[in-house]
């Protein structure tokens, strides 16, 4: 690939010399830099990681092209420079662009494309092997001690998955799955919740700490099933009350360090995963047609590198096309853990306005999905790059959690188009290619339009009426509680356009049975078959997956598999 700075004229790579007195020595060094760092990123045989090194550095040397010279450009460069950098929002800017590009907007003109080809080694297979290595870690966590029964057997069905993947590698789609590198045009900036650029961000614990306090946890509940036991043993034909009430308070303490335990497997599982959160990945099975334009995927909350990316491969296998997978990482601990402030904030609102109370719930669910801001910021550029450097269709799928940084992405897309001074009505044409998936999804119909913040006296609502011209579906399992819990459509496949606290609480209910409850969420993939014991994939997903692409599904597709979660 030609250098970026080689895009430039004479003249026009002065602007990106530094902020001091500038002379031809200046440009001639800093254009010298970015073709050296050009081409260690674009080198095939340099490994992701320098890849990424060469990228970053590059970056902080392109980081002040914003006030670079900009002023002494003519109009329309300042005026890209404004749209792009967004204010006070942390913007990256790759000026991949000559000047009188700039003036053609968005959709005119040829701007060159801000999504890189893939680099590197292909890491499909690598991947296998990392969910192997995943699997046997968690069973090793899991490991129950004696006493502890469930978690022995679910240790041991984890083990099995493991040689199940290391023997039958055609459970994981064959292709190929090589790093994008998406730039920073939109900034990461904060999203609109609960003050934190992600809060649903995975704990940083070191492996070691992580496993040492499994340990504990599992000592610690042995221990307490042995003395249920003891006090278990009949005397004189009747347990004394003491004993009873004894063993209820040692099975709640048991229950409480079962979810701990959990929380802290779901860290580990993910702390492997951390670097790559927000990252990009192009998969393409071995059936796919590698020229097609690829569809944007964004996977969905506790899921590890290693899951996702077989998830992208299946995707690509399905539709026969590449698969730009965007990398989300965040854990479903920090959900839980928002999800009691969510519960919080509803209930105030309840003394407040009782019949406001289920939409106040609904809009701080979404605040709360749409934490993760880094992969929001590289969904919008994926997509922003598809709207400005072709004409078709542009097709962008979230699974769960990935459903709702999706709308956020495409609020981002929105907010930059305007910042690019493109009208309204021009950026309905441009949303309007736009068809969104939502699979088993944290989103609905109704929160693609409305983007909910917090305002001075609590949530408030955003409507944001140019994302109505997205075309936006779903495909749902009947008994998937996760898009139940958020109201995606009803059972008839009808849309719903408010909260249902009913259905939102029977969805909590059947999460809170135990394992079995998340299971008609993992049916959608053949994958989870391999990783994820109990998980029963639902054939009719493929078929209304197809549906989908070729721009005959429902709105809301429902589709029924054998796994109730019962």
């Amino acid at each position: 690939m030609t250098s970026i700075s080689s895009g430039f004229s004479p003249v026009e790579a002065h602007h990106l010399s530094p902020a001091r007195p500038g002379s031809a020595a200046t440009d001639t060094i800093l254009e010298s830099d970015l073709a050296r760092l050009d081409a260690i990123a674009n080198d095939p045989a340099t490994t992701p990681v320098e890849q990424g090194n060469a990228l970053r550095e590059g970056d902080a040397l392109r980081k002040n092209a914003e006030t670079f010279g900009l002023t002494n450009a003519n109009d329309n460069t300042v005026r890209l420079a404004a749209g792009v950098g967004g204010g006070s929002q942390t913007s990256r800017v790759y000026l991949t662009v000559r000047s009188s590009v700039s003036s053609a907007g968005v959709g005119g003109g040829s701007p060159t494309s801000r999504l890189r080809a893939p680099t590197g080694p292909d890491i499909a297979s690598a991947r296998r092997d990392g969910v192997i290595n995943q699997l046997l870690k968690e069973s090793r966590l899991n490991a129950g001690l004696q006493g502890d029964a469930a978690s022995a057997k679910y240790s041991k069905d984890l083990a099995n998955s493991s040689n199940r993947v290391r023997h039958n590698n055609a459970l994981f789609p064959a292709g190929t799955y090589r790093s994008l590198t998406p730039p920073g045009i939109v900034g990461v900036g904060k999203p609109p919740n609960l003050n934190d650029p992600n809060p649903l961000h995975v704990d940083r614990i070191s492996p070691e700490n992580s496993r040492r306090t499994i340990e504990a946890l599992n000592t610690a509940i042995t221990e307490r099933e042995a003395e249920i036991r003891r006090l278990e043993q009949p005397r004189a034909g009747q347990l004394p009350i003491v004993n009873q009430a004894n063993i209820l308070r040692l099975r709640g303490e048991n229950a409480h360090d079962r979810t701990s335990r959990e929380f802290h497997i779901d860290n580990a599982r993910l702390q492997s995963s951390l670097g790559e959160n927000g990252k990009a990945y192009q998969a393409i099975a071995t059936n796919a047609k590698p020229n097609a334009t690829p569809v944007i995927f964004i996977n969905g909350v506790n899921t590890d590198i290693y899951r996702s990316s077989a998830q992208a491969l299946e995707l690509s296998q399905e539709l026969q096309v590449p698969i730009n997978h965007i990398v989300n990482v965040s854990s479903k601990g920090k959900l839980i853990t928002g999800g009691a402030q969510v519960l919080g904030d509803t209930t105030q609102r309840l003394f407040n306005n009782l019949g406001d109370a289920p939409n106040v719930g609904d809009q701080r669910v979404q605040q709360l999905l749409t934490g993760n801001s880094e992969a929001a910021a590289t969904a919008a550029n994926a997509i922003l790059d598809q709207l400005q450097n072709g004409t078709g269709k542009v097709r962008v799928i979230g699974y769960s959690q990935g459903a709702a940084i999706g709308t956020e992405a495409l609020r981002k897309v929105n907010d930059i188009l305007t910042r690019q001074g493109v009208s309204a009505q021009e950026r309905k044409n441009l949303l309007g290619r736009v068809e969104f998936l939502g699979i088993g999804p944290g989103a609905a119909d109704r929160h693609l339009s409305q983007a909910y913040q917090n305002g001075p006296n609590g949530p408030t609502i955003r409507n944001v009426k140019e994302l109505n011209a997205v075309t936006y579906k779903t495909i749902s399992d009947a008994n998937d509680p996760i898009a139940t819990l958020v109201n995606v459509s009803n059972a008839d496949g009808s849309r719903t356009d408010r909260a249902d606290p009913g259905k939102a609480r029977s969805a909590i209910a059947q999460l809170g049975s135990g394992s079995k409850g998340i299971l008609p969420h993992l049916s959608y993939f053949k994958t989870y078959q391999a990783t994820d014991p109990g998980s029963i994939y639902n054939p009719e997903f493929s078929n209304a997956l197809k549906l989908w692409y070729r721009g005959q599904g429902k709105e809301n597709a429902i589709i029924h598999g054998a796994n109730t979660g019962k």
